[in-house]
């Protein structure tokens, strides 16, 4: 009896260990339609790949990793919309753009790094333009 008891903490122990040394990844997938703008300019943080296919919607496949974060902390960032896409049309240009990730996160105290890219499928039709900002060194945070 001892002995199993042994053997199953064991295994929840290793399970633990090996769960913390993982990064948190998600994929999120939103798509826009263009109301007929053939400019969209992705104004996104992190490697963009565009590719191009026959619909007319525009598609953002959304990577997020958090390589010092757990897959709780990871859910309640999307849930609270960390990663929400956001679109303007400004003078016949869809913009695209990531707005709350303009403040930094801490958890307990860490500053929480997170790893974005972007897979983009455009019209065929549509010309993207890529305007990235690299992130400030005053970065508002905000805490968990």
């Amino acid at each position: 009896m001892v002995k199993r008891i042994l053997h199953t903490t064991f295994l929840f122990l290793l399970t633990i260990s090996f769960g913390y040394g993982q990064a948190a990844e998600k994929i999120l997938v939103k798509s826009f339609n263009l109301q007929g703008k053939e400019t969209v300019e992705l104004n996104l943080d992190g490697p963009i790949e565009v590719k191009t296919w026959k619909n007319d919607i525009l598609r953002v496949q959304m990577s997020v990793a958090l390589p010092n974060g757990t897959t709780t902390v990871l859910k309640s960032l999307v849930q609270v919309g960390r990663y929400n896409l956001k679109s303007a049309i400004e003078e016949e240009v869809y913009s695209i753009f990531l707005p709350a990730l303009e403040k930094a996160v801490k958890v307990r105290g860490t500053l929480l790094e997170e790893q974005i890219s972007f897979l983009v499928y455009a019209p065929e039709y549509v010309e993207v333009k890529l305007t990235g900002t690299a992130a400030s060194s005053n970065t508002p945070v905000t805490s968990f």
